[in-house]
C-alpha cells in the first residue's frame, strides 16, 4: 500500500488526547517536553499513513482496525481504503490497560 500516502484524520477522541498529553508534559516536564511528544506521535501517523499496514491488526476485528507504537503511546487507528483515509482512533500511554477489541471498535461509530 505504499505510494501516495492516505489522507490522516484525527478522531475528536484522539484530538483530545493529544491535548491532555500536551498538557500533562506542559505541566509535568516542560513545552519542549510536550512538544517532542506531539512530534513523535503526529511523525508516526504520518508513517502510518504512508505505509499503513505497518501497525498490527487488532485482534478480534477485522483487519483495518490497528495499533502501532509512537513512543511510549499506542496509536489505534482504521485503515478506510475506499476514502483513501488513515482514521486516528485512540492515543494512550503503553503502560495504561489495554482497550478491548469492542472498545477499539466503538471509537469509530462516533
Amino acid at each position: 500500500m505504499a505510494g501516495t500516502p492516505l489522507r490522516l484524520e484525527w478522531s475528536d477522541r484522539a484530538r483530545d488526547q493529544l491535548l491532555q498529553v500536551l498538557s500533562y508534559y506542559g505541566e509535568h516536564a516542560s513545552t519542549a517536553v510536550a512538544r517532542r511528544v506531539l512530534g513523535q506521535i503526529q511523525t508516526r501517523a504520518e508513517e502510518l499513513a504512508q505505509f499503513p499496514l505497518s501497525g498490527v491488526a487488532i485482534e478480534g476485528l477485522d483487519q483495518t482496525f490497528r495499533r502501532a507504537t509512537a513512543g511510549s503511546r499506542l496509536l489505534r487507528y482504521r485503515v478506510l481504503t475506499e476514502q483513501h483515509t488513515l482514521r486516528v482512533l485512540a492515543v494512550r500511554h503503553s503502560r495504561r490497560r489495554p482497550l478491548s477489541a469492542a472498545n477499539v471498535e466503538a471509537l469509530d461509530s462516533g
